[in-house]
């Protein structure tokens, strides 16, 4: 069976721990970031089957990851 793969950016590190548990309690294999940017730099070099992201940080918006992602 193929391993799933989150991505999971945002600015507070709390959210990150509590969702990239869940997944990982779901067998995902999960990345994390706390900034946008560096987000868009992992999507670039990894392929992820979800992308989770909050809409509002300090460098680069949600909705511009997932668009630069996508």
């Amino acid at each position: 069976m193929k391993t799933k793969r989150a991505l999971v950016i945002d600015d507070e590190q709390v959210v990150l721990d509590s969702v990239s548990k869940i997944l990982a309690d779901e067998n995902y294999e999960v990345d994390v970031t706390l900034s946008g940017r560096e987000g868009i730099d992992r999507a670039i070099k990894k392929t992820y089957d979800v992308v989770l992201t909050d809409i509002r940080m300090p460098d680069i918006g949600g909705m511009r990851v997932l668009r630069d992602v996508k």
